[in-house]
């Protein structure tokens, strides 16, 4: 399998609480709890890693949650590549309802750096050989106090066969455009097109999700392809549905599939995760069942 960075500057420990019917301005006592590391990177991450790849993860880590998110990490067999900030990494509570809609609610903490020369440290941890990855993944947002061309940067490090852009923020033209593909929701691709302009992004690849409607791959105007994601009955937590894809669309990339094709399969393996209560897991027979239902329109 292939040697894949993820970048995902922005862990957070995640505590996940299921309640029988949850009621907003009310008491509510949760009927089961779990805690993990989580992220748009780590949940990348872990599941690039249980699909057999070789996965190191660049990330600021802060405090006893910076220390969890290693430990996961290591229980996983992730490698990380980090550098240590005074400030405590970010809490996520994920709030999950009975009431049988898969809906989930998340609260997200801030997290700020103001270390100088956190940027520094962190391209620092990265290999010197521009060729050590075949794939790379930048995943979610950086915190508030890195340098605004941060991503920039890492990119112009590496020279990776397959990259894959799941972020909309810190990022020009150049970076967007050279990626193999990058994946975002529809309102992300508006608002990066708003910022940056669409006659910038003419050669950029994107891949473009809609919740529960259909997905598109489009170039320029162009819409080059339609998906229809498989419906999912009995969904529990959506959290971690879109990282999921994300790592899914980096196996199938590696594997030689056209960019279309991997993303149906992996709407697929995101439609899966949503049938697990902790984010970013899957059965592979769920995924097995589901991927026939995942369909490319017309």
């Amino acid at each position: 399998m292939a040697n894949i960075l993820v970048v995902g500057l922005n862990p957070a420990w995640q505590k996940v609480l299921e309640f029988p019917a949850l009621r907003m301005g009310e008491v509510n006592r949760a009927a089961s709890s779990a805690s993990m590391a989580s992220g748009k990177g780590f949940n990348a991450a872990k599941v690039l890693r249980r699909l057999g790849h070789e996965v190191r993860l660049l990330q600021i880590l802060g405090g006893e949650n910076g220390g969890r998110c290693l430990a996961a990490c290591e229980a996983i067999g992730i490698r990380s590549l980090h550098t240590w900030s005074g400030s405590e990494t970010r809490q996520c509570l994920t709030l999950l309802s009975g009431a049988g809609d898969g809906s989930a609610t998340e609260l997200i903490e801030p997290f700020r750096v103001d270390e100088p020369g956190i940027d520094e440290a962190l391209l620092n941890a990265l290999p010197q050989d521009k060729e050590a990855f075949e794939a790379v993944a930048v995943c979610g947002t950086f915190p508030q106090g890195c340098g605004e061309d941060l991503y920039d940067r890492i990119l112009a490090r590496l020279r990776p066969a397959v990259s894959v852009i799941d972020a909309w923020q810190g990022l020009s033209a150049k970076s967007l455009s050279g990626a193999t593909c990058v994946k975002l929701n529809l309102a992300e691709r508006d608002s990066l097109l708003d910022r940056l302009g669409g006659e910038s992004l003419m050669q950029a690849l994107f891949l473009v999700t809609a919740g529960n409607g259909y997905a598109t791959v489009r170039k320029a105007d162009a819409v080059l392809a339609r998906l229809r994601p498989p419906p999912v009955s009995g969904a529990l937590n959506p959290i971690g549905a879109g990282d999921t894809v994300t790592a899914g669309v980096v196996h199938g990339l590696l594997n030689g599939l056209e960019a279309p094709e991997a993303f149906r399969r992996a709407l697929a393996m995101g439609s899966a995760s949503c049938l697990h209560r902790l984010p970013a897991e899957f059965a592979p027979e769920e995924y097995e069942r589901l991927l026939p239902l995942a369909e490319r329109l017309p």
